[in-house]
């Protein structure tokens, strides 16, 4: 058990030795693999030691067998660098040791090229995306103002246009309005003119009829003073002043029968003054009436 015991120090010194190999590079790193891939026997110390028991002492050639470790971080033997007691300096080869998978340097191999760091790339790239999705929203939401600024205007325009069409529509109503009531009143005006002047027309052919009626009952009573004076004045015992009260009397009695019998006609008999005619004759003087009757009777 304690050969064994040896072959599994040995194993995890090959393990070692692999993983330096591999930070090494070039033809360390290709006999680190071909290390690696014997080590997959090493077992003997690990999971598989019961089987290199059952086989008995079989012997391998494991090839020239490595020193103990060397710390990245001061660069002495015995430790790793995350075991290393001494502050970090060597933070270019990062921290990672030989037993760290992926993230272990070399020293040995400094011209060996950089991996790329996913996880910036990946943040860049996300960063990227999150500024393009931005100015995308920005403009977005500048399409979207721009586009409701322009139908506000689109329908303050149409509210214009629609106000002024009824303001026009109002306007042409009262207008309408006002010159349907000015022809009404105009209307009204003619048939109360036309009204006006029938009424007046027959106004004044009553006032004709009457004015006759009068002028000639005031003539035959002119006629009749006038006979009566010239009774009285002229002599009993002269024939011709006879033969002239005579004619007088039959004249006044003709025109008394004319101006009865035109009464009659008209309608019944009215008994006027006539005194108070005289006042509502125009132009009419009593002297020019008396000597008009006087030439008629001679």
């Amino acid at each position: 058990m304690a050969g064994h015991g040896d072959q599994r120090d040995y194993g995890g010194s090959s393990h070692d030795h692999g993983w330096s190999g591999r930070d090494q590079g070039g033809s360390e790193r290709e006999y680190g693999g071909r290390h690696r891939g014997y080590d997959s026997d090493r077992g003997y110390g690990s999971d598989r030691g019961l089987i290199g028991e059952r086989q008995g002492d079989r012997q391998y050639d494991r090839g020239p067998r490595r020193g103990p470790p060397t710390c990245f971080n001061c660069g002495e033997p015995m430790h790793y660098a995350n075991q290393c007691p001494h502050p970090q300096k060597n933070l270019k080869f990062g921290r990672g040791s030989a037993g760290d998978f992926g993230e272990s340097s070399s020293l040995s191999g400094p011209d060996r090229p950089k991996r790329p760091q996913q996880g910036d790339e990946l943040e860049s790239k996300v960063t990227e995306i999150g500024r393009s999705v931005a100015v995308v929203c920005q403009y977005v939401e500048m399409e979207q103002q721009k586009k409701i600024a322009k139908e506000r205007r689109k329908a303050e325009k149409k509210e214009a246009v629609r106000r002024a069409a009824a303001e026009r529509a109002k306007v042409e109503l009262k207008k309408k309005k006002k010159e349907a009531k000015a022809l009404k009143d105009a209307e009204q005006k003619e048939e109360m003119r036309k009204c006006l002047d029938i009424r007046m027309a027959l106004r004044v052919g009553e006032l004709r009829d009457e004015v006759r009626e009068d002028v000639r009952d005031a003539i035959g009573w002119l006629c009749t003073v006038v006979a009566r004076g010239k009774q009285k004045v002229a002599p009993s015992g002269s024939p011709a002043n006879s033969a002239s009260s005579s004619d007088t009397e039959e004249l006044n009695l003709q025109t008394r029968d004319l101006c009865r019998t035109e009464k009659r006609k008209r309608g019944p008999e009215v008994y006027l003054r006539i005194v108070p005619r005289w006042n509502y004759l125009p132009n009419i003087h009593l002297v020019g009436l008396v000597d008009r009757a006087t030439r008629c009777v001679e």
